[in-house]
């Protein structure tokens, strides 16, 4: 634990500066100096500056130091989300002994662990890892590497330590060599209870740490507790970002439309099924596939929509904001016209002609109660030639 401590103290050493994106749009830049699941303090250059944590979208770091953690060899997903890189895994009977790359020490019940994975992958396996990760299955699953290709067996897998794997199959217990094992996914079980994560913490040895609270100290160490009860030191140099948004908004691009319908300007026919995939709507990329652009900027959320599309989304009454920037995207180099009309249980909250001249405008409607939104994107003065409309960072906010 003394060498978990020295790391820590080692990255901590130097003031954090950060980008805060509050949830109304704001972005405030300066050295943050306080943080708990309360509140945060940052130091700008206009002074200081106290912000409610319910007020905060997300926390960006500006300046990261290389991590000195030691170069992960375990890769663990857990029940709450958490995902961790450790140097080491134990497992006996129904408790993993587990050591991070921070070199901290966690002991937890076996159950918590939804999948180990236990080497480096190359884009290709990684690939056929998810694939894996997706099969339906009543059984415990055990991925082996050979050859350069994955493939997995159904049983049961047992204890697990530095040299092989116990593994059940068809009424015979195998011991596994560890060098031959690329990981092991368990059963899905029955989720257990665990309070909802109000933020989560990306960091730069790859863990994702969702979490119930947490507190800065004056050595920079933050403490925090995830929804299954883990007590993790984090230093904030190795902080990439903290996301807060959960339970406070959602992305219409991260949301299942309960209804998507576009209508072709002219034709139909035998051809409209391979017309409604070429112009369905995408998320969080521009019609053509690459980033959205607007106003010179790129952006990584947002919908790209053609005319005349119409989405409709099922909010259950849980949202009193919607925001956006709304604009034909800049690859129309100034064309593109249309009609953006938003509607909330059928009373029109919005209605605007966009055209390709336009500056990007800013969306920020009243959709307190509203269950049924309604997005329609439809023809303008020019056909439907160069109808793009990109809307960027589209969200419904508590």
């Amino acid at each position: 634990m003394l060498a978990s401590l020295l790391v820590i103290a080692t990255l901590a050493a130097s003031p954090t500066v950060v980008s805060i994106e509050t949830l109304d749009g704001q972005h405030i830049a300066g050295t943050l100096t306080a943080l708990n699941d309360k509140m945060l303090a940052i130091e700008t250059d206009k002074g200081r500056r106290e912000i409610a944590v319910t007020t905060v979208a997300r926390i960006v770091s500006s300046k990261v130091e290389s991590p000195k953690f030691t170069k992960p060899s375990v890769w663990l997903l857990l029940s709450d989300g958490s995902r961790n890189t450790a140097t080491s895994i134990l497992i006996d009977g129904d408790h993993a002994d587990i050591r991070l790359t921070n070199g901290q020490s966690l002991r937890l019940p076996r159950r918590q662990i939804q999948h180990v994975r236990l080497k480096n992958q190359s884009e290709t396996i990684a690939r056929e890892w998810q694939k894996i990760l997706q099969t339906k299955s009543d059984a415990d699953l055990l991925v082996i590497r050979k050859q350069g290709k994955i493939d997995f067996l159904e049983g049961v897998v047992g204890d697990i330590d530095s040299t092989h794997v116990k593994f059940t199959f068809d009424g015979d217990v195998i011991p596994v060599k560890l060098d031959k094992v690329e990981g092991v996914i368990y059963h899905r079980r029955a989720v257990e209870e665990t309070p909802e994560a109000a933020a989560t913490f990306h960091s730069t040895d790859g863990s994702q740490l969702p979490a119930v609270n947490w507190q800065l100290n004056a050595q920079g160490v933050i403490s925090l507790e995830t929804p299954l009860g883990m007590k993790i030191a984090l230093p904030v140099a190795a902080v990439l970002r903290i996301d807060l948004t959960a339970g406070k908004l959602a992305f219409l691009s991260d949301l299942q439309p309960t209804a998507t319908k576009w209508t072709p300007y002219i034709g139909g026919g035998d051809e409209l099924p391979l017309l409604e995939v070429m112009y369905r709507p995408r998320n969080d990329s521009a019609m053509d596939g690459g980033p959205l652009r607007l106003g010179g900027r790129e952006y990584s959320k947002g919908l790209a929509i053609h005319s005349r599309t119409l989405l409709t989304y099922d909010l259950r009454t849980k949202y009193r904001r919607f925001e956006a920037i709304a604009g034909i995207d800049d690859r129309m180099r100034g064309r593109g016209h249309v009609e953006l009309v938003i509607t909330g249980d059928g009373r029109r909250i919005y209605k605007e002609t966009i055209q390709g001249k336009d500056k990007p405008r800013s969306l920020n409607l009243d959709i307190a109660n509203v269950r049924r939104l309604e997005i329609l994107v439809d023809y303008g003065k020019d056909l439907d030639i160069a109808d793009h409309l990109n809307l960027i960072d589209a969200r419904v906010i508590k």
